[in-house]
């Protein structure tokens, strides 16, 4: 038991935050379980605007050589989510590597006024990350996602998305 005087990180954070980044709409948002998710906003003019996460796209070949790292993306999206390396070709959940992986992607989310935007985004509530409402765990080892982390991860999620642009759809 802590200590009364003492806040949980969820405690002292907002629960939703906006922001700008590489000149993206950018959106922090907490699910029912308390943990953050994050989004990025891409206008109609990206070449991923309207696609689910699951779609196949084109890219570059530096994305389809790079070294996926499964504890960020996920086991679950590099075993159920193809690549077609001679048409340099894969999924979208695998074009990116943001916690967990990506695990929405629409026109509209949770009390944002932005309007005409292809929202992708990921959550900090997979195996491992503590969701602050939820009765069970946590478990040794999980983690709590701060609001700072998932800022850095939307910001880097902007920063790929950007990248998209200039090599390859």
């Amino acid at each position: 038991m802590k200590p009364e005087n003492i806040l949980s990180p969820w405690e002292s954070e907002p629960n939703e935050m906006d922001f700008d980044y590489a000149g993206l709409k950018c959106a922090m948002r907490r699910n029912h379980g308390g943990a953050w998710c994050g989004y990025v906003g891409l206008p109609k003019e990206h070449p991923w605007y309207g696609k689910g996460y699951s779609d196949a796209v084109t890219v570059p070949d530096s994305i389809i050589n790079r070294i996926v790292d499964v504890d960020k993306i996920g086991a679950i999206n590099l075993l159920c989510a193809s690549v077609d390396v001679e048409n340099k070709s894969m999924e979208i959940v695998l074009a990116v590597d943001v916690h967990g992986g990506l695990t929405f992607a629409s026109d509209s989310i949770k009390d944002t006024p932005e309007q005409g935007l292809w929202w992708f985004g990921f959550d900090c509530s997979h195996a491992g990350d503590i969701s602050p409402n939820y009765d069970f765990g946590p478990f040794p080892g999980d983690v709590y996602r701060i609001a700072e982390y998932v800022k850095k991860e939307c910001e880097s999620l902007a920063d790929q998305l950007t990248a998209i642009t200039k090599g390859g759809s």
